[in-house]
């Protein structure tokens, strides 16, 4: 389906063929053609939510809580990705260096 029925709030950039997308009823994701693969509805601060390697990190409303997103829009936890807190820092480091070379 197509969202544009809805008003946007927010959009970031694409990455990995996906773009997030903002709507009052919170986060989904968009394909290039302008698609709703997952309808509005994931409660993130808003930030610049992107894929790297197939994983998103969303930021919840709680700052203690990161969720992550595979790319079949399933929630993962920290847990379920990285054995230490480093890996996942190195994660986020790359995936900014991502966004810097686009």
């Amino acid at each position: 389906s197509i969202l544009f029925s809805e008003k946007l709030l927010a959009a970031c950039s694409f990455s990995e063929g996906l773009a997030a997308i903002q709507t009052e009823n919170g986060w989904g994701f968009i394909d290039r053609e302008g698609s709703v693969l997952l309808p509005p509805s994931l409660q993130a601060d808003g930030m610049g939510i992107y894929f790297v390697d197939g994983v998103c990190n969303l930021i919840p409303y709680d700052p203690y809580a990161s969720m992550f997103l595979n790319s079949n829009f399933e929630i993962l936890s920290y847990y379920d990705l990285f054995d230490d807190y480093t890996q996942m820092i190195e994660y986020n480091i790359e995936a900014l260096n991502a966004l810097k070379t686009r």
